[in-house]
């Protein structure tokens, strides 16, 4: 029987290594993640999507991807989005 060890449970037979990120250039691990994906709520809703982006680019540095989610019918805010670094 397997233990309560979550690598265990899937079966993961890599150790410490199997949850960090290899580098395509070197055989090094890295425990940065590639890229990270924010949640950020209580939007104005009036607020742009470049207004968006650059608030987060001023602050903590280059963005990959910067959305304000909004209803499908209405193209309305959603008072919510999400930021990729």
């Amino acid at each position: 029987m397997r233990g309560n060890n979550p690598e265990e449970r899937r079966g993961d037979k890599g150790g410490d290594k199997s949850l960090l990120g290899k580098r395509k250039d070197k055989d090094e691990y890295s425990s940065a993640p590639s890229a990270a994906k924010v949640f950020v709520g209580g939007l104005d809703y009036g607020l742009t999507e470049d207004d968006f982006r650059r608030h987060f680019e001023t602050k903590f540095g280059p963005v990959k991807a910067a959305q304000i989610v909004r209803d499908a019918n209405s193209g309305q805010s959603k008072g919510f989005g999400f930021v990729t670094f």
